[in-house]
């Protein structure tokens, strides 16, 4: 990958839950001027499971379990508003009836022509 501000190559690291993929990055680097300097670097995935540490589990059991609550929170429930466009669309089209639509792949369907909104 390449950094677009310095247009550096930099390394790319994508680790999965819970250990199922996880990246080893080695540098080399050197002291110039009394700052150090990466001369090369490269970076293996490892796809594998690996069983987290104890310490590692308490410190972001904290954080695990608020983003699992929030994960659980609802955001939105557009069906009633869904609904009633539906039943609005029925109405001015002249059929109100339920039975007459089913969904066929996917796709709402009235007397074999998709229902177009």
């Amino acid at each position: 990958m390449t950094d677009a501000r310095t247009g550096a190559q930099v390394l790319l690291c994508e680790p999965s839950k819970w250990g199922r993929r996880l990246t080893k990055m080695d540098f080399d680097l050197v002291r110039r001027n009394g700052r150090w300097t990466v001369v090369t670097k490269s970076g293996t995935t490892l796809n594998a499971t690996v069983e987290a540490g104890p310490r590692v589990l308490a410190a972001v059991r904290a954080q695990h379990d608020k983003t699992v609550a929030e994960l659980k929170t609802q955001v939105c429930n557009a069906q009633p508003e869904i609904r009633q466009l539906l039943i609005e669309w029925a109405r001015t089209e002249g059929a109100t009836d339920p039975a007459d639509f089913f969904v066929k792949n996917g796709q709402l369907v009235r007397d074999g022509v998709p229902v177009a909104f």
